[in-house]
Order: C-alpha cells, then structure tokens, then sequence
C-alpha cells in the first residue's frame, strides 16, 4: 500500500510538474517582437534592382484580389512585371 501511494504522489508531483509555465519562456503581447539585424533589413529586392539597371522605374500595381504587384515602367513605355523582366520572361526591348 505505501508502495501505490507513493507512486500516486510521484505521479502527481510529475504531472503538476509538467503543467506548470514558464514565464521566462513565454512572450508577451505588450513586448516588441524581435527584430531582425540589419543585415535582413538593408537587403533589397532584386528584381527591383534589375528594374533600376535596365533604366526602368519601378510601379506598384493593385490587383483584383487587393494585392499589390511591383511592375517596372520601362523607358520605351514597356511594362513588365519586375520578376517577370528579371526572369527574362518579358524583354526589356
């Protein structure tokens, strides 16, 4: 009988344990998220940066669903959008 009932105690003792918090662990609401370094947040997109070489300007475009797309406004009055152009799929001539 001793031997059940201290294995009811460790048992208990394990699951109380066990659904106990951790505060340090936890994140609060009211606390900034963790910012990247600066490395991750000078980074440029590159298909906006192929737009610039080319000598084209850079456009949002709203789509149907409300999303927002970047197009390059090429000097010829081409325009591409600016993944499209850098993959080669839309020629800047």
């Amino acid at each position: 009988m001793k031997f059940a009932a201290g294995l009811l105690f460790a048992g208990t003792l394990l699951a109380l344990t066990g659904c106990s918090s951790h505060e340090d662990d936890m994140q609060y609401a009211d606390e900034p998220a963790q910012q990247g370094t600066s490395a991750h947040l000078n980074r440029a997109n590159p298909a906006s940066l192929n737009c610039g070489r080319v000598g084209g300007q850079l456009t949002l475009a709203r789509q149907l669903d409300g999303s927002t797309i970047g197009m390059c406004q090429l000097p010829n009055g081409k325009q591409c959008e600016e993944w499209a152009l850098m993959r080669g799929g839309c020629p800047a001539n």
